[in-house]
């Protein structure tokens, strides 16, 4: 199992997860559900998940509905996207904080040119 999780290191987190999905009942055979539990144990899934378009809560709801009317401000300012999909617009952020502390937050991208907002993403999830 120890080699497994270091095969799996050398991967693309998103590739080693899809191989434990695929592979779950072969890593049983190989390695005893022992093993698949040890191997799914020392992955860190916080950082595989790093974000999703799906939003977990009536608060998370109201966020993504507000960002889409253009409720944010603009981020990364200074520092032209990557994609090139994205050339020349804008990396936008909408945070809400409940009174209970519980924080939805959510990126997406402005068209300056047309005003469209698109490719909404949360960042992190009131739940």
């Amino acid at each position: 199992a120890e080699a497994l999780v270091a095969y799996l290191s050398l991967m693309p987190v998103g590739q080693g997860v899809n191989l434990i999905l695929q592979g779950g009942k072969e890593i049983i055979k190989r390695f005893g559900v022992d093993g698949l539990k040890k191997v799914v144990g020392k992955l860190r899934f916080k950082q595989i998940v790093k974000w999703s378009r799906t939003p977990r809560s009536i608060q998370d709801r109201l966020t993504l509905e507000a960002a889409k009317k253009g409720a944010g401000e603009r981020i990364m300012k200074d520092i032209p996207l990557k994609d090139p999909r994205f050339k020349e617009m804008y990396k936008m952020e909408y945070k809400v904080k409940s009174q209970q502390g519980k924080d939805s937050v959510i990126h997406y991208i402005r068209d300056p040119k047309t005003g469209k907002n698109f490719d909404f993403k949360f960042k992190k999830h009131s739940n």
